[in-house]
């Protein structure tokens, strides 16, 4: 047998020849954050205010965190104060801080590099809403802690992401969809 986490895998080793009967879709379990304090209590914590916005990842092309400096201007301008914070690294950090600098997003877009898993929990405590912008995802383990977290969604139809989400828990878009992310996104924050 061959064991996957979402039954999109599943349909990627189907078409590769291997049998439906030899695939098991088991899937990906996740440490459930013990430690449970309010959104209010989080941002106390971690001093901040108005719109929060929060994303997570390995600083790679397809997770899309371009797409997210891009649209952040567009934001803005309908939540004044609104930030976004971005925990990861990777290859892509170097241009997205000169993005940002370009832009004159610094003191509203915020990189906090890699940080401990508690510390990413109160940051999606605090949070408005999750943003997860990946144009790759076999099942994702940050969206079923942001689940446990409570913390609203909005990620992409792709991969095993609508294999977890109903509207209940967030926004599906396309991709890189400029335009659904932004309206998600505004949805989410209750703008």
């Amino acid at each position: 047998a061959i064991v996957v986490p979402s039954h999109y895998l599943k349909s990627i080793l189907m078409m590769w020849g291997i049998p439906r009967e030899k695939i098991i879709v088991i899937y990906n379990s996740f440490e459930v954050p013990k430690e449970r304090i309010s959104k209010e209590e989080a941002r106390k914590l971690l001093s901040l205010s108005g719109v929060v916005v929060v994303s997570a990842g390995r600083l790679v092309p397809w997770k899309g965190f371009n797409t997210l400096l891009e649209i952040f201007p567009q934001l803005e301008n309908s939540m004044p104060g609104i930030e976004l914070f971005i925990a990861g690294d990777g290859p892509e950090k170097e241009s997205l801080l000169s993005y940002r600098k370009e832009k004159g997003l610094e003191g509203k877009v915020h990189f906090l590099g890699q940080i401990a898993k508690e510390k990413l929990w109160n940051y999606i405590r605090a949070a408005d809403v999750f943003v997860l912008n990946t144009s790759y995802e076999g099942l994702s383990h940050q969206l079923l802690e942001t689940m446990a977290l409570e913390t609203p969604i909005v990620t992409t139809a792709i991969g095993g992401n609508p294999e977890l989400l109903t509207e209940k828990e967030g926004f599906l878009v396309s991709p890189n969809n400029k335009e659904q992310l932004i309206s998600s996104i505004l949805k989410a924050t209750g703008e």
